[in-house]
């Protein structure tokens, strides 16, 4: 992105020493005296919130999607690569205006297809909160069910997570390749790009995978009766009435 340069004296209407970072300015642009770089002249303080770099494609409106391409970063662990989300596309949930989480992915009935456009997110856009640290570590300890999982926290953007990736790689803040998340969608005013914004993993593409596996094998077992012998801390054994010792 570019930036202009500005000389504190052109400063209208506060002194330069009450500017501080994120200020928002309005001004004219021309070039740079004895130069040909453009700069900033005649500049106005506005009121925070004035400006408007982006804005919410449907205000309320939580959509879902799969990593498509993590954070690509350097071996610093600085980020090199803003990364992709591929949209989920629901039928249901487009034809119904589900909102705010309401998007029915984590019903098995509902016909979802990781085959609608992809959007980018940046460094900011995901940051984990405890609480879903610590149900994505108890689902991927086992202790998820069959369908997709969820947390009632919303993740904040108004900070920096984390981030380091190699494939399908992650670290305790990251996103990985194939993750399922849930995001506000956002266009920039600038140059007409997507964003997924305030982004919160809802399952990790490690934790599907493990729900399959339990899934298939369930499928194939058999079902049998039986007493329990024997409890421990957490677990016990028991003792089927179709099985031999």
């Amino acid at each position: 992105e570019e930036e202009l340069f500005f000389h504190f004296s052109e400063m209208q209407n506060c002194h330069p020493d009450d500017l501080v970072m994120d200020d928002e300015l309005e001004f004219r642009v021309g070039p740079a005296r004895g130069d040909d770089k453009m700069a900033a002249f005649q500049l106005y303080r506005l009121d925070r919130g004035t400006i408007v770099f982006e804005t919410e494609d449907k205000p309320g409106v939580r959509f879902q999607g799969v990593v498509e391409k993590p954070l690509r970063t350097d071996r610093s662990g600085n980020v090199t690569q803003d990364g992709v989300i591929r949209m989920l596309e629901n039928k249901q949930a487009a034809a119904d205006g589900a909102t705010d989480g309401d998007h029915a992915a984590d019903e098995k009935d509902t016909e979802v297809a990781a085959t609608g456009a992809m959007v980018r997110f940046t460094p900011h856009d995901y940051v984990p909160n405890p609480t879903d640290q610590q149900d994505q570590q108890q689902q991927e300890g086992g202790g998820g069910g069959g369908r997709f999982q969820r947390s009632t926290s919303t993740a904040s953007n108004s900070s920096r997570g984390g981030f380091n990736n190699n494939n399908n790689s992650r670290n305790s803040n990251g996103l990985g390749s194939n993750d399922l998340v849930e995001f506000t969608l956002v266009t920039s005013r600038r140059n007409q790009t997507k964003y997924a914004r305030c982004i919160k993993l809802l399952q990790s593409d490690r934790e599907r995978q493990r729900v399959l596996k339990e899934e298939k094998m369930l499928a194939n077992a058999t079902l049998e009766r039986g007493i329990v012998t024997t409890l421990k801390s957490d677990f016990g054994f028991l003792r089927s009435n179709k099985r031999r010792e």
